[in-house]
């Protein structure tokens, strides 16, 4: 008698890629969703990888979502209530449209970083707990709560009630003839051991580069740099994680860099505005360079 493939309730993910392809799990088999979109199994995203999934979810009564590693949702996420989700330390929960904690749901915790693009509304009674941070760029609603704070704030962050081992304010890289030079500033340290700069040709697969030592606790803001002599052509990606003498470990979003080939390296021809008219370049606001390969970007200027 053939058994049916689909005899998991518990899924974790051993590599990193799309989320309905049954190959980034173990077992071979990916956690279904009811309509495309209700998760009612539970779903462990291992530290080790990044998950995205190409739609909006919504996770059922009764099911539990884990993650240690980095889950990315095209759409949207409603956390219902009788659910439980978990973002351990150095997970990352990242949503790029909007985000609902149904009313009355009180069992959502989040120790790493839950990061909405747009909008998240804390359903009435509903609550966010733990020691991480919650980034939501549109608007904040509802009568719930996370770490115990009120919501009704446009483009904010709330943090838990653990204090953070570091308050990083900037992170940043420049390339200059096939180097790097990272950049980073430190507000404030608690127990700082050391710093890790993690290095990638996809974002995906990462090898730690370079270890640089912390200052263990302290207020005053410091600045750090490292140059990286060795990289390629394209694009590369950095991230920074800072670890406590205890070993625990806070890790923050890449960056990316592009190293252009000098044979074929594109210029601004031009810059407009969103109306098309002709600007100069030092122009406040949003601007529009016009590139030499008939490329454009868009870029703010704030200084």
């Amino acid at each position: 008698m053939m058994i049916p493939a689909m005899a998991l309730s518990q899924y974790t993910s051993k590599l990193t890629g799309g989320w309905t392809t049954g190959t980034n799990w173990v077992g071979d088999v990916s956690p279904p969703l009811t309509g495309g979109t209700k998760l009612n199994n539970d779903a462990t995203i291992a530290s080790s990888t990044v998950i995205t999934l190409s739609n909006s979810l919504e996770v059922q009564s009764g099911a539990t979502l884990t993650i240690g590693g980095e889950l990315i949702i095209t759409g949207n996420i409603t956390f219902k209530n009788g659910c439980t989700i978990l973002v351990e330390t150095g997970g990352v929960l990242r949503i790029q449209s909007s985000g609902t904690n149904a009313n009355n749901s009180t069992d959502v915790t989040v120790n790493g970083q839950l990061i909405v693009d747009d909008d998240f509304e804390a359903g009435g009674g509903s609550t966010i707990e733990g020691v991480g941070e919650v980034t939501i760029s549109g608007t904040s609603s509802g009568g719930g709560t996370i770490f115990g704070d009120a919501t009704g704030c446009t483009g904010c962050s709330f943090s838990g009630g653990g204090s953070l081992p570091i308050t990083l304010i900037y992170f940043g890289a420049e390339e200059d003839d096939l180097t790097v030079c990272l950049n980073w500033i430190v507000a404030s340290q608690i127990n700082n051991n050391y710093f890790t700069i993690y290095k990638s040709k996809d974002g995906y697969e990462w090898e730690d580069v370079v270890d640089i030592g912390g200052h263990g606790t302290t207020n005053i803001t410091m600045s750090y740099k490292w140059v990286d002599n060795y990289v390629e052509y394209g694009v590369v990606y950095y991230k920074l994680r800072q670890t406590d003498y205890d070993g625990e470990y806070e890790e923050f979003l890449p960056i990316a860099v592009t190293i252009q080939d000098p044979n074929n390296r594109k210029e601004i021809i031009s810059t407009i505005n969103v109306t098309g008219q002709e600007i100069n370049p030092q122009t406040k606001g949003l601007i529009i360079n016009i590139y030499s390969d008939g490329s454009a970007e868009k870029k703010y200027n704030d200084e």
